[in-house]
């Protein structure tokens, strides 16, 4: 009976790949009619061509790190001794050239697909139906993988009630939208490029662009599911960089950065805050993981 049930959810799982694969190119014809000829960023791409992972008839989660203020608005020791996360925090005063900054950006996420619309809104997306999300996927209800799967929908629940800054994508055709409705149809969409996985080390900063106003930024982070999910939000006063890095072994790091100018709401325990040794309502600075996308008005 086990082994039928895993047949029919690998059935499945298969079936929404070649679906996928199948509406690879209709996914890049909808984005150059929303977006134009705007370079669609690595962190995107390679979600449109991936395949999810299936062991045994169950899909593999791609490791979740995820920085938002759902996931830092915490004083929890393994959040504050993370490195991977601490060390991103920074100062808008540290944006000049010449400046010097421990850093630790961390390995690349595990890679997951895109599923077209059409097929998501087929498929449950709510923590009232979760026992049969975890079916459907063939995940164990007590497994680690079912709590990441709760904690996502959740969080994007969660987006759902907070003023319409926030938005869960649950497919590359629903970010689009939500971007173009949010920025307009002339964005870029970029991404950190880090060559490969480092370690904690020194960067010097050697330029900083500037891309846009207060009002021109979009961060979608991606969150950890059997498919691609992106949390995205849209905060009134951040403001958005390109900042060209190198570190001291000479690697060279062109990171997407963002500076929230207000955070007079944000919770006293946002772990950021402790990190830079400030308070609510002074400017919070950090870079954007290689597998998110920050979206911003082109010029």
């Amino acid at each position: 009976m086990e082994s039928a049930r895993l047949s029919l959810v690998a059935f499945f799982l298969f079936y929404l790949v070649a679906k996928s694969h199948a509406a690879d190119s209709t996914v890049e014809a909808y984005w150059k009619m929303k977006l134009g000829n705007t370079p669609m960023p690595r962190a995107i791409k390679a979600s449109v061509q991936h395949d999810t992972k299936i062991v045994n008839g169950s899909t593999v989660l791609p490791e979740a790190i995820t920085v938002n203020i759902y996931k830092c608005g915490t004083t929890e020791e393994r959040v504050i001794n993370d490195d991977t996360i601490t060390s991103l925090f920074f100062s808008e005063k540290d944006l000049s050239v010449g400046q010097t900054m421990n850093l630790h950006f961390p390995k690349s996420l595990g890679e997951s697909a895109f599923v077209p619309r059409h097929v998501v809104e087929s498929i449950p997306f709510s923590s009232g139906k979760l026992d049969q999300i975890l079916t459907l996927l063939g995940v164990n209800k007590e497994s680690p993988a079912a709590g990441t799967i709760k904690e996502t929908i959740e969080r994007c629940q969660m987006n759902e009630t907070m003023k319409n800054e926030n938005y869960c994508a649950t497919s590359l055709e629903s970010m689009i939208d939500y971007v173009a409705a949010n920025l307009g149809n002339k964005v870029m969409a970029l991404s950190s490029v880090i060559p490969k996985d480092t370690s904690m080390q020194s960067y010097s900063v050697l330029e900083v662009k500037k891309l846009g106003d207060e009002r021109s930024a979009i961060s979608c982070h991606r969150s950890s599911y059997p498919y691609t999910v992106f949390i995205c939000h849209k905060r009134p006063t951040t403001v958005p960089y390109m900042v060209s890095l190198v570190g001291k072994d000479g690697m060279k790091i062109e990171a997407a950065a963002v500076c929230h100018e207000d955070t007079s709401e944000w919770s006293p325990e946002f772990v950021a805050f402790q990190v830079l040794k400030v308070g609510p309502g002074s400017p919070v600075c950090h870079f954007i993981y290689q597998y998110n996308v920050l979206w911003v008005r082109s010029n």
